[in-house]
């Protein structure tokens, strides 16, 4: 679900690709964009008309290679093009990457384009920024949405906590092979959530917890790094991480900060993940683990350490097998909003260089309330 095989064109190419230059593809005599051959450049970029290639190869080499930035200035000036009014910088630009892509065209030429050619996407609610959010929230879209992604082209910050506070989960998508992301923004008709009295944890989990330590913030890139390396970038892309990473530079600022859990034995980190903090709810984005059971520990540590510090529910998105042996219930969307709604305006509990040794946590020799559970600054 979190990726698409449409192609999708701009400038009347396919993203990344070329038309035949000349009668027949003769060669233009002009040497390749991409290895500077003069033999048989008979592919001409149909959207600035500026760069002509041996092949396809080519051409693909050079689009990743920075011609996909460069081409969308090219084609501004070219005859038909939309006029330069229309491809003004998207202003006040907050993330490096995919937001510096689409800053170079209009962000409704782009909308048109692609809902122009995908159905699919046409099909799918669209949300520009945080103001259309808040329509779509007054038009009743948590009632009347009827599948569950909605899109847009922004990965701002500010839009994708406000996604967040309102109960949206977000993935990029991408919807070619030459790397055309959106944003798809999920509001789940079945959300996967724990509560702490339904928590189970395993007989395995209490009894290798002993060796494990649990962290808040002590190494958000290292656990970036550790989940792109286990799951590859999957939803995960590149403008994903971005947001996140000022999500997670600015607490506070945002309806929703970013978290990274890291569970350690000795000096290894063997598992860890990125959440939201929203109020007094945490939202689990996506983890790794690196050692047998140590993934199992850090989910049942976390929901713990999270209990012990007054947050409200564990919001875990799409329901999986897995999750649900932890004692994560399936909820309807309307009963999800309820209870996550309760918390949201909450203040959230402070997280951040927190420590918890696990054993504590899972195996208490007692009752342990809220209050006792020991932390370590």
């Amino acid at each position: 679900e979190a990726g698409s095989s449409e192609a999708l064109a701009v400038g009347g190419q396919c993203l990344g690709d070329a038309s035949a230059g000349g009668r027949d593809g003769d060669s233009t005599g002009r040497a390749c964009g991409w290895c500077n051959s003069t033999d048989g450049s008979s592919l001409v970029c149909s959207q600035c008309k500026a760069v002509t290639y041996c092949n396809r190869t080519c051409q693909r080499q050079h689009w990743k290679g920075g011609h996909k930035q460069t081409c969308a200035a090219g084609a501004a000036a070219a005859p038909g093009s939309p006029s330069s009014a229309a491809l003004q910088p998207d202003p006040d630009p907050d993330v490096k990457g995919q937001a510096g892509e689409w800053a170079a065209m209009h962000l409704k030429y782009i909308h048109k384009l692609i809902t122009t050619q995908s159905a699919r996407m046409k099909r799918m609610p669209y949300i520009e920024d945080s103001d259309h959010l808040q329509r779509h929230m007054a038009a009743g879209i948590t009632k009347t949405l009827t599948q569950d992604f909605t899109w847009s082209l922004s990965f701002r910050p500010k839009f994708y906590a406000d996604l967040m506070y309102e109960g949206f989960l977000s993935i990029a998508s991408e919807l070619s092979d030459d790397g055309l992301l959106v944003l798809m923004p999920k509001l789940h008709s079945e959300r996967c959530a724990l509560q702490w009295p339904d928590l189970h944890v395993s007989s395995k989990a209490k009894k290798r917890c002993g060796r494990y330590r649990l962290t808040v913030n002590r190494d958000f890139e290292a656990v970036l790094t550790g989940i792109t390396k286990q799951h590859g970038d999957n939803w995960f892309f590149g403008p994903i991480k971005e947001t996140l990473r000022h999500l997670y530079s600015q607490p506070g600022v945002f309806a929703s900060t970013a978290v990274s859990f890291e569970l350690w034995e000795g000096d290894a980190l063997v598992a860890g993940e990125i959440g939201l903090v929203t109020g007094a709810n945490y939202t689990s984005l996506s983890g790794f683990f690196t050692t047998d059971g140590s993934g199992t520990v850090q989910i049942c540590a976390m929901a713990k350490a999270l209990d012990s510090l007054g947050f409200e529910m564990l919001d875990l998105g799409m329901v999986m097998e897995y999750k649900l042996l932890f004692g994560a219930k399936s909820m309807p969307r309307a009963q999800f909003l309820d209870c996550y709604r309760a918390g949201r305006d909450r203040p959230s509990p402070a997280l951040a260089g927190l420590s918890w040794d696990c054993k504590t946590l899972l195996r208490p020799r007692v009752n342990v309330t809220r209050e006792e559970v020991p932390v370590i600054a």
